[in-house]
């Protein structure tokens, strides 16, 4: 009827309408975020050190390294954890998934970040019972979270129950007294492992002025403030053993 097709008119431009303004608004823009980039170093040469095999010797060896310390010749100290100092849950889900293999008689990685929450999966790569134990540090004692038998090869077992809560995460093998790993977990994304050069690069950082803390197995930890401004990547430098 002419009176429908009237009103039918008026209720398709005023979606036009709205739509248009819609089109015509400014997306909503995030907050502005830059970059912090920098190293860690060791000062003076790292020493050597090996540790004693005393089970399985046959598939493991007489001795194998320490991961305690591994720096370059020029001081650049791999495994270091650099993160940035009381921020909360940004909001964001922690939907990665981190993995720790035993292979070769040792924990690969030997050291790992994360957001509490991840999945967290443990597997075996080599022909030998390994057992898996999780222990959350807080100050000087450590509480036991989980604790997991890989009796051979192609095991694989999802260990997320031990990776619920934030904190340094230390692993040990039951089996192996020498194997060790650490896995560290913040309840927001702006941390990175130092790579093998001592670099590390924690990106989309939103502006601001923060502190930010470097974490070491055994070196302990270090902190410096740095602001970071929109678009510009902010420096910062380490150096342990000064």
């Amino acid at each position: 009827m002419p009176g429908n097709r009237r009103l039918y008119i008026v209720w398709a431009g005023s979606i036009l309408t709205g739509a248009a303004l819609l089109a015509a608004r400014p997306a909503v823009q995030g907050p502005e975020t830059g970059s912090i980039a920098g190293e860690v170093r060791l000062s003076g040469p790292a020493a050597v050190d090996q540790r004693v095999v005393t089970t399985d010797e046959r598939y493991c060896g007489s001795e194998v390294p320490s991961e305690a310390i591994v720096a370059g010749s020029d001081g650049g100290l791999l495994n270091s954890v650099v993160y940035l100092e009381g921020l909360q849950h940004n909001g964001g889900s922690a939907n990665t998934v981190l993995r720790l293999d035993n292979e070769g008689c040792a924990f690969v990685p030997h050291v790992q970040a994360g957001m509490a929450g991840s999945r967290l999966e443990v597997t075996n790569a080599d022909p030998i019972m390994h057992n898996t134990h999780l222990f959350l540090q807080y100050g000087s004692r450590s509480r036991s979270l989980l604790n997991m038998a890989l009796p051979t090869a192609g095991v694989r077992l999802d260990a997320s129950r031990g990776a619920r809560w934030p904190g340094v995460i230390e692993v040990r093998c039951d089996v192996h007294q020498w194997m060790s790993a650490y896995i560290l977990l913040f309840e927001h994304p702006y941390y990175a492992v130092t790579d093998s050069l001592g670099r590390f690069r924690i990106e989309g950082v939103p502006v601001g002025t923060y502190t930010v803390k470097v974490w070491h197995e055994t070196l302990g930890e270090l902190e410096d403030e740095v602001k970071v401004e929109p678009d510009k990547t902010a420096s910062i430098a380490f150096l342990f053993g000064e």
